[in-house]
């Protein structure tokens, strides 16, 4: 086990645990009707959502990881919980019967080569300060994922006790996290040291379509340390307090 911070947990990843079921067909969007029967392809299930996602990864570079989310009490719940316990991550798991485990459907085109995706972001979006206490969070990282709903309010609570706390947030905003704009998440952009999202949620939260180069300055200035904006098959691109940085993805 690697340990690089120090405290009891490396990380402590907080947003949504979903269920994703990938389905797959050989044809084009343009060409499925409505009340159309389609052949399936290829049809799997895997785990997702960004805390989700976030904590496997951490785990699987040797760091001790901690997620706290809220599930529903189904089916769903246990598959998610059974993937987070094989990968070694710490799972503070708030259960509520009154909305379902998030879950999406991917629907995938083999011919169009992109994706059209359904979300049900359900019992993630009421994670409350009730679900969790507030000193359980000892870390030196918070992976802070997105939160909709009254798990937003959370979001910004979250943010002002790490600051107040001298923990490092990574916010990894979603593009319906990203469309409230920075007037919205200026609460939670000035506590973060490390934002990552895509060129298209970097423009909703800046309001305008900028260039790269732009969009980088333009998020530093409302908090964050470094800025990594992804851009699909384009290079990536950071900004710190030094210099610009580009990758080959």
């Amino acid at each position: 086990m690697i340990r690089i911070f120090g405290r009891k947990y490396d990380v402590i990843a907080i947003g949504s645990a979903t269920l994703d079921h990938f389905i797959t067909v050989n044809k084009r969007y343009k060409d499925i009707g409505i009340g159309d029967k389609i052949l399936i392809d290829q049809a799997f299930v895997e785990t997702g959502g960004g805390a989700c996602n976030a904590s496997i990864s951490l785990a699987n570079m040797g760091l001790k990881v901690r997620l706290i989310t809220k599930l529903g009490k189904d089916h769903n719940a246990t598959i998610i919980e059974h993937k987070l316990k094989e990968k070694n991550v710490a799972i503070h798991k708030i259960s509520t019967s009154r909305f379902m485990t998030p879950f999406s459907i991917i629907l995938v085109s083999n011919k169009d080569k992109d994706r059209i995706v359904f979300a049900y972001k359900g019992s993630s979006d009421y994670l409350n300060e009730k679900d969790f206490n507030f000193k359980e969070l000892s870390t030196s990282w918070i992976y802070l994922g997105s939160l909709l709903g009254k798990g937003f309010d959370t979001a910004e609570n979250i943010a002002a006790y790490a600051k107040n706390k001298n923990i490092k947030i990574l916010f990894n905003p979603s593009t319906y996290v990203a469309a409230k704009k920075k007037k919205k998440l200026k609460k939670i952009l000035n506590s973060t040291k490390i934002l990552i999202l895509n060129k298209e949620e970097s423009r909703l939260i800046l309001g305008r379509k900028l260039k790269i180069s732009e969009l980088l300055i333009g998020l530093k200035n409302l908090g964050p340390d470094i800025v990594v904006i992804t851009d699909g098959k384009n290079p990536v691109n950071a900004i710190d307090d030094i210099s610009t940085y580009k990758a080959i993805p």
